[in-house]
């Protein structure tokens, strides 16, 4: 640094192309390119933070502060600090920094068969059934340094007297298959690999027929659960505006997942329909509109305590959805049960079993996919909000006690009408419902006698 400077008197003058230099080459300050644009980063051999000017700037001043600047035996260090200060306005202009060399870094992303977790003690190599450990200082490609966990991983298999273990086996409510399926979501989540054909939003719920708010479930201490692996982006679900242009502002490159939690009852899913099958989008005030790529992008998680509406293929193959169980509520929580605070209060015994149950999660999913299990409770949620409570208590109830499931559409109208007191407003309308819900429930729906019968099949 000090060939930066000459000192003559009180003459200080700066040797501005070497200045750019040191930015670069000493102080590790760059741009990347991404999405044909550059974005101003900082990089230690291959790691690589997401920077701004302040930083910079205060990075660059602490090192200035570290030098002894002696000039005619007298030391001018702090001279040549407020000569920097008064220069700051020419020195650290955004357009001059874009000067810096540009990079096109190569990242150690997952693959369809492999998943890399970042940790204090080194990166580690996930596949289905090992776990490889490789030092920072071997990789050949770049990490973002968001994206490093701060601890230390030590493998082991003790993990089912984990309280995290525990607990998310409480949240299937103890069946092996829904446990099953919870793993292979969390491992789906954590897995960085994005795959064009399924590009999918996983959905938690609670396991009610009521479509009502209820809390305390653990769906959202769940979904932040994977923040403490792969950075994640949390979004608040009664407030986010969707349609917003600046929605993504706050989602950083390295970014691995985007929960939104507790979307509300109005929240229009078809608005995620681009982002799951494209680049990300994000626009920040001031800056150029960048797009991640969808290689890159992040999964998206939403947490609700009410079914999210849509229907048909095009909504079906972009969601993934799963019942959490009602064994948690606002008496009984998991701070009770376990006697310990979540994340907060654990020691490293803990977080080591918790560590490794993540990575039994990620190895599952790479040896079984998705497993996914019939959402009960939301298909039925799904056809009330499509028709009418009344409409689906009736039709379930004559379902179950017909042994003929061939009847006069007149009959089965004016039966419903009879039974539950409610008028459709049209005999069309009536068609709907029972269409809507045969679709819903996987019951084959066909008309007889010039369509003037329904003819159910299972």
């Amino acid at each position: 640094m000090r060939n930066l400077f000459s000192v003559n008197g009180d003459n200080i003058r700066l040797n501005e192309s070497r200045f750019y230099q040191y930015l670069h080459l000493d102080m590790g300050y760059t741009n990347i390119k991404y999405d044909d644009k550059l974005e101003f980063v900082k990089i230690n051999e291959k790691i690589i933070s997401s920077t701004n000017l302040d930083l910079l700037v205060n990075g660059f001043f602490d090192e200035l502060r570290s030098q002894n600047f002696i000039y005619n035996r007298r030391n001018r260090t702090r001279d040549v600090e407020n000569y920097v200060r008064r220069r700051i306005s020419t020195l650290f202009l955004p357009n001059q920094l874009k000067t810096l060399t540009a990079v096109e870094p190569e990242f150690l992303d997952d693959d369809e068969h492999t998943s890399y977790l970042f940790y204090k003690n080194g990166v580690f190599k996930v596949s289905s059934d090992r776990i490889v450990k490789t030092e920072y200082r071997d990789l050949t490609k770049y990490v973002w340094k968001n994206q490093i966990i701060d601890r230390e991983l030590n493998l082991n298999n003790e993990i089912e007297d984990g309280v995290f273990y525990q607990f998310v086996k409480k949240l299937s409510g103890d069946h092996p298959e829904k446990f099953n399926s919870l793993r292979s979501i969390i491992g789906y989540l954590l897995h960085r690999y994005k795959d064009p054909v399924t590009p999918k939003a996983v959905i938690l719920y609670d396991e009610d027929y009521t479509d009502q708010q209820n809390g305390g479930t653990g769906k959202s201490l769940l979904s932040k659960s994977l923040g403490y692996i792969r950075k994640q982006c949390v979004k608040d679900g009664p407030n986010i505006n969707m349609e917003n242009q600046f929605s993504y502002s706050d989602v950083q490159l390295g970014t691995n997942i985007i929960l939104i939690d507790d979307v509300a009852h109005r929240f229009n899913f078809t608005n995620l329909f681009s982002v799951l099958s494209n680049g990300l989008p994000i626009r920040r005030l001031y800056q150029d509109l960048i797009t991640i790529p969808y290689e890159q992008s992040p999964k998206f998680m939403l947490t609700s305590n009410f079914v999210v509406a849509g229907m048909g293929d095009s909504h079906d193959r972009r969601k993934i959805e799963f019942e959490i169980s009602r064994y948690f509520n606002r008496r009984r929580k998991p701070l009770n049960e376990y006697g310990s605070r979540f994340f907060i209060s654990w020691d490293k015994e803990e977080w080591s079993k918790f560590d490794n149950f993540m990575i039994d999660c990620i190895q599952y999913y790479l040896q079984n996919g998705v497993v996914e299990v019939d959402p009960v409770y939301v298909r039925r949620k799904r056809i009330i909000r499509e028709t009418c409570e009344e409409f689906v208590e009736f039709i379930e109830n004559w379902l179950d006690e017909t042994d003929n499931y061939r009847v006069a559409k007149n009959h089965l109208y004016d039966d419903f009408i009879t039974s539950t007191g409610v008028t459709p407003k049209s005999k069309i309308q009536f068609t709907k419902w029972v269409n809507t819900y045969c679709n819903i429930m996987e019951i084959n729906l066909s008309y007889g006698q010039g369509n003037q019968y329904y003819v159910f099949s299972k």
